[in-house]
């Protein structure tokens, strides 16, 4: 994975560890104990291949080309398709058009340098993967001294089972954690398989993102919430914004 922002970040005066992607803790190591199969391709991949046929989600050019309801996979580092393939995109890391600036009201946001086209890929929003036991714990021990809280939980329905993934960046994460919310984001949420059975987190443009712009999502987007604060304001300043930040704990 390609990450322009690890040595800056790490460089800087900034309260966290980076990582590029996301790791676990010893409560959720399960979640990288499952290997996926790789396809034989020797190019791209076509129609008739197992990774492409699995998939709702299909590349070109650093965008989403095609999107359905299925679960989203990318090849993996057991198939022996060409970079170029149509089925990788996360992968190679995040996009390098961003940079941090701090914001009046809302602490660091991460803001576009140039114009940045719809359904591109912006980052993973990565972090330390924890249990829910962890989580509340954790959420609860920042709420008592008033610390912010970045905490997300994205939940994923399949039938009559719920499969959730809690990531913390709060003391290690990526670049994905300066991204604020809003009411009316410029960034929709997608959760894509790579290598195991976690997925990552990954924002990626709705519209069109024009220079100098902030990058947004919405914490409660993606049957998933970014729980806050109690009485944390929203400052988006959109004409739908709800006045307050999603809590779930």
């Amino acid at each position: 994975m390609n990450d322009p922002y690890e040595s800056l970040i790490s460089s800087g005066n900034y309260s966290f560890l980076y990582t590029p992607t996301s790791i676990p803790t010893n409560e959720t190591e399960e979640y990288f104990n499952e290997e996926y199969v790789g396809c034989l391709c020797t190019d791209i991949c076509r129609a008739d291949c197992p990774c492409y046929s699995r998939t709702g989600t299909i590349y070109e050019d650093g965008r989403i080309v095609q999107i359905n309801d299925m679960p989203s996979y990318e090849c993996n580092a057991n198939c022996s398709c060409a970079s170029k393939c149509s089925l990788k995109l996360v992968q190679f890391g995040p996009n390098s058009n961003m940079d941090i600036r701090w914001t009046e009201k809302k602490g660091y946001g991460l803001f576009a340098k140039s114009r940045i086209p719809k359904d591109s890929f912006i980052c993973e929003y990565a972090g330390e993967i924890i249990g829910k036991n962890e989580a509340e714990l954790r959420y609860h021990n920042r709420a008592v001294v008033g610390e912010s809280n970045y905490i997300f939980w994205a939940r994923e329905h399949f039938g009559d089972k719920t499969i959730e993934t809690i990531i913390d960046p709060t003391s290690i994460g990526n670049i994905g954690r300066f991204a604020n919310h809003s009411c009316k984001p410029n960034c929709n949420l997608l959760l894509i398989r790579i290598d195991c059975a976690y997925p990552k987190v990954c924002l990626f443009s709705n519209r069109i993102i024009d220079a100098e712009q902030e990058i947004t999502f919405d914490y409660g987007s993606c049957e998933s919430v970014q729980p806050s604060l109690i009485e944390n304001p929203c400052h988006c300043e959109e004409a739908n914004c709800k006045g307050k930040l999603t809590e779930d704990l």
